[in-house]
């Protein structure tokens, strides 16, 4: 198939999903927000099952640059994204709904990446396979969403920490407050790779030395952004919520991977809820006598079991048999709340 658009022509399969309406809308809306995966196994069946409109997926899209020293080129980028996005579980899900990706550390090709020393081949690859942009905003129904990058604009974390040291670069941050305070969408999705608190590993996020900055964010939204804001984020592969004086942070990692290198949850003030194990949070609009609400829920995919080297999230399936258990035994929301 070959299609042009807007002056660009693409050959190759083609695909369709149903175009987001904005406003309050009686249609439903649902949002499916993650990261970090590795492998696809019982996650991305419940995510299809769920049937989302859009995969918002917050970074560490298949970790290539932990592939081997042939994978650090790229071509080696182009291969293993191409053939991570025809995988059949993923195309099970954006045959049908819209893919929203960014970037983390692991696709910028170093592990704890930032500015300035991103491998050339974590830009080029990414933008030409994936996504041709940095950070970005959409509105759907009642909800606006803006998926930021914190990497390619974060400042050497080594650098003191005041408001002029930037995860986000001064652009991308004037960006961001600028079009949060200019938007009148009653519910916000500032969806961020890195967590705002309380992260449990040891790696950059806002919490560890990027508070000043944080800290600056978060008190003009409550000065001058209107409606319910929350940040849905990854990276540190635990699941969280947490809420300090009005402001969520909902942490949804990760999607897959087969042992965490972290054992312990966040704890600190506002914590709501906080583990180990393999998560997905869903977004999900409505309305009532004509008043939109949204819907949030972190949902918990199969168990967290220590082994002594780590944190195995979940049994092989004939463990599982062996106890009487399936999945579906293994999976709960272990927090959902609404907002209106």
């Amino acid at each position: 198939a070959r299609t042009q658009r807007q002056g660009l022509t693409v050959i190759g399969p083609m695909r369709s999903f149903r175009s987001m309406p904005k406003g309050v809308t009686e249609t439903p809306l649902k949002f499916i927000l993650g990261s970090c995966a590795t492998q696809m196994t019982w996650t991305f069946q419940h995510i299809r099952d769920e049937q989302p409109d859009a995969l918002i997926w917050l970074g560490d899209l298949n970790y290539p640059d932990a592939m081997g020293l042939l994978a650090q080129t790229e071509s080696g980028y182009t291969g293993l994204w191409k053939d991570f996005l025809a995988t059949r579980e993923l195309r099970d899900i954006v045959d049908t709904a819209c893919f929203v990706p960014q970037r983390d550390d692991h696709d910028y090709g170093l592990n704890d990446c930032f500015s300035e020393n991103i491998p050339e081949h974590g830009i080029t690859t990414w933008e030409g396979i994936v996504h041709p942009g940095v950070e970005y905003q959409f509105d759907a129904g009642p909800v606006g969403v803006w998926v930021l990058d914190q990497r390619r604009f974060l400042d050497d974390p080594a650098l003191p920490d005041t408001v002029d040291k930037s995860m986000l670069g001064p652009a991308q941050r004037d960006w961001l407050l600028q079009t949060l305070a200019a938007s009148d969408q009653p519910f916000k999705i500032v969806a961020a790779p890195m967590p705002l608190f309380y992260a449990p590993n040891p790696n950059q996020d806002w919490s560890k030395g990027f508070t000043a900055e944080r800290d600056y964010i978060l008190d003009f939204i409550r000065n001058h952004v209107s409606g319910q804001v929350i940040f849905v984020s990854g990276d540190s592969h635990s699941g969280a919520v947490i809420e300090q004086d009005g402001i969520f942070d909902i942490r949804s990692s990760p999607l897959d991977i087969p042992s965490l290198g972290w054992v312990t949850a966040s704890e600190g003030e506002g914590v709501i809820w906080s583990d180990v194990g393999k998560f997905y949070c869903v977004a999900e609009t409505g309305q009532t006598d004509g008043q939109p609400f949204l819907d949030m829920r972190l949902v918990r995919v199969g168990f967290a079991v220590n082994t002594g080297l780590g944190v195995a999230t979940g049994l092989p399936a004939v463990a599982v048999s062996d106890f009487g258990l399936t999945d579906e035994h293994l999976t709960e929301v272990v927090w959902q709340q609404r907002f209106e």
